[in-house]
């Protein structure tokens, strides 16, 4: 089997504001329903911009969003693979909860 890769789609030109709140509700879901050998919900408050060397933890005030990522086995010709469902949250590329999803919010 060959090894496993990430899958990861984003939106592209999409005007609606991130929703963090949703997609931890859909992380839940697919957490129960569906299989996978991993799962990360992903929360970052990264400025893209070349000059920002930010890599800290969320701040009450920035914006930040969320995104689920998906790490899909390998599986051979009899579709067997190993599914272990196993579930992770990151804030800013940093393991916070293993085991579990997490929602932060600020107010």
């Amino acid at each position: 089997m060959k090894a496993s890769r990430p899958l990861h789609s984003k939106r592209v030109g999409c005007k609606v504001q991130n929703d963090a709140y949703a997609t931890i509700e859909l992380a839940n879901y697919w957490k129960d329903n569906n299989l996978f050998q991993g799962m990360i919900l992903h929360y970052d408050t990264l400025d893209p911009s070349p000059n920002n060397a930010d890599v800290g933890t969320l701040q009450p005030d920035k914006v930040y969003h969320a995104e689920i990522i998906v790490v899909m086995p390998s599986v051979n010709d009899y579709y067997e693979g190993r599914f272990d469902r196993s579930v992770r949250t990151d804030i800013n590329f940093r393991a916070a909860i293993y085991g579990g999803l997490g929602y932060f919010q600020y107010k």
